[in-house]
């Protein structure tokens, strides 16, 4: 009920929480005093037909013989109901009238982003949290894992690390703060041991070894992207890790048409997330991985649709743990679903899907590449999976 209170207060006042009184912003909210009950109850209604949806989702999954994996989001927003409710989990604490101590999280500079990112997002104070019991990564965890027997950690670095960026500063003027990796972690596993669940670490990017060695001594699953290693891998077979967890792309990339291209470099350039120098550097070396690999899958024709397939097979015929494919590579979706490091430059996580589900499955074309990895997977399937990895996972 006080998350319900906190988005009908939103209603009325905004999400501006400056505006509101002050003991609003203290965290004291009373329905039916300070925000009507039917509007409370609409958020509460909504709320369980989620869980419900959500739930429902997860069963059908399993019975399929699956697991629904989930997603454990590096941050939220800074102005959301996290902030509000667990004011001293995060830096700044409650001094939203003293924009000058905040602080925001993101990514230094690094051979994608010339200039660094800035994700937006308050990150959590490492010393509060703690003093505090845990209670947002702790509540994240066990609330994600009711219905998932999969979770992915979204930046898993930042179980080590985040770096934090001033406010008024630029991406590149940022620092790293250190956090307690070593309880986080038994606190992922523990919550993903009550549920028998598997966990993965998107450990991509900067990453340092220290974390990969933590997630493999706790055997959380690791995950490889074929398009970064096509690039750092050139003109050979695509073989990711056993035990891993491989895609073709992510919702952080190009998409694979995209990226076969080089659209997603001009895109970059023109958002100024790219220098000229970084972007002809970016088209060097997408051009080495892009020729031998349409010879190598797809006859040399750059199809998208066709090199997406074979990509596809081959991740699907290694030792990797599950193998997740991007529905829009089926039909060659240029746009992306999100680009790192903007707002509102590009309509991130809110574009429609161009085909419905009920489209994809009564489409022949679309489903040939995955039927592909199907065989292929069948051909590694006995043996293939150590006892701590993910299986069949549907996300």
């Amino acid at each position: 009920m006080r998350y319900a209170a906190y988005r009908a207060a939103t209603q009325i006042r905004g999400i501006d929480r400056t505006t509101w009184p002050e003991r609003w912003r203290s965290g004291d909210i009373v329905v039916g005093k300070d925000v009507p009950e039917e509007a409370a109850s609409l958020h509460v209604l909504a709320q369980w037909l989620t869980d419900t949806q959500i739930a429902t989702v997860a069963a059908t999954t399993s019975a399929r013989g699956c697991r629904l994996m989930l997603d454990l989001p590096i941050g939220c927003r800074p102005d959301g109901y996290d902030t509000w409710a667990f004011p001293s989990s995060f830096a700044g604490g409650t001094s939203e009238a003293h924009p000058g101590r905040e602080v925001s999280v993101g990514a230094p500079p690094d051979r994608f982003f010339s200039n660094g990112q800035d994700w937006g997002f308050r990150p959590l104070d490492p010393v509060g949290e703690r003093l505090a019991g845990y209670p947002v990564v702790r509540g994240a965890l066990s609330h994600l894992l009711r219905h998932a027997g999969a979770l992915r950690i979204d930046h898993v670095l930042g179980l080590q690390r985040l770096w934090w960026i001033p406010s008024g500063a630029s991406a590149s003027e940022g620092t790293y703060v250190s956090y307690p990796s070593d309880e986080l972690v038994a606190l992922a596993c523990l919550e993903a041991w009550r549920r028998d669940a598997v966990l993965i670490g998107e450990d991509l990017g900067t990453v340092d070894e220290s974390v990969r060695r933590l997630m493999a001594d706790h055997g959380i699953a690791g995950m490889r992207v074929a398009v970064f290693d096509l690039e750092a891998r050139k003109g050979r077979r695509l073989d990711p890790p056993a035990g891993s967890c491989a895609l073709v792309d992510t919702h952080d990339t190009a998409t694979f048409a995209g990226w076969l291209d080089e659209s997603d470099i001009g895109r970059r350039l023109d958002l100024g997330l790219l220098d000229p120098a970084g972007a002809a550097r970016a088209r060097g070396a997408r051009a080495a991985a892009t020729g031998p690999l349409v010879q190598r899958v797809a006859g040399g024709r750059r199809d998208a649709v066709a090199a997406h397939a074979g990509v596809l097979e081959e991740l699907g015929d290694s030792e990797a743990g599950v193998v997740i494919a991007t529905l829009e590579d089926l039909w060659a979706e240029h746009e992306p679903q999100n680009i790192p490091g903007t707002v509102a430059e590009h309509a991130n996580f809110s574009r429609r899907m161009e085909r419905s589900l009920a489209e994809i499955e009564n489409d022949a074309e679309c489903l040939q590449p995955l039927q592909r990895l199907d065989r292929a997977r069948a051909r590694h399937r006995e043996g293939a999976y150590a006892p701590s990895s993910p299986g069949r996972v549907a996300s």
